[in-house]
């Protein structure tokens, strides 16, 4: 369960955005708008707020990490909260290095990146670094994540070893 669990704290996919003609740099409806939820999203995760955590997400929102295949919202709250259970002090970076909007009226976005995970486990620290893909959908004036992959591709620490 542990390394099926390796990192509910982040989420990823692939997709593109609605934006409206009309749209300007204040408009949540762009990339700056999937960069600041993608934020957020590492906020909520890395100080435990579930019920931020939670309207980031679709109620559909699929996951994906090593092995583990996550379908629903409830679901990967709850996965989260016992992340966080099993690694106190737990936290997650995101470092996105591609957004893409989709074609107008489809209301999705693609963010592609690194992810970093810390925490400590028998007093030695943990890293597990690897890429991620998220989809993104804007809907009730927000953007929440509707999927997301996480492909570990690097691992120090006494969890990597087992």
């Amino acid at each position: 369960m542990q390394r099926a669990m390796m990192s509910a704290s982040a989420l990823l996919c692939g997709a593109w955005l609605a934006v409206a003609p009309e749209a300007t740099a204040q408009d949540p409806r762009t990339a700056a708008g999937v960069a600041a939820a993608s934020a957020a999203f590492d906020r909520a995760f890395n100080s435990g707020d579930m019920v931020t955590l939670e309207t980031l997400l679709t109620e559909q929102t699929v996951m994906v990490v090593h092995g583990a295949h996550l379908i629903g919202r409830a679901e990967v709250v709850q996965a989260n909260r016992e992340l966080r259970e099993e690694r106190p002090g737990v936290s997650m970076e995101s470092r996105p290095e591609s957004i893409q909007l989709g074609p107008v009226g489809w209301s999705v976005a693609s963010e592609r990146g690194q992810w970093i995970e810390r925490w400590t486990q028998d007093g030695e620290p943990v890293e597990l670094r690897g890429t991620y893909h998220a989809v993104w959908r804007f809907r009730e004036g927000l953007w929440a994540r509707e999927a997301l992959v996480l492909t570990p591709v690097s691992c120090q620490g006494p969890y990597c070893s087992g």
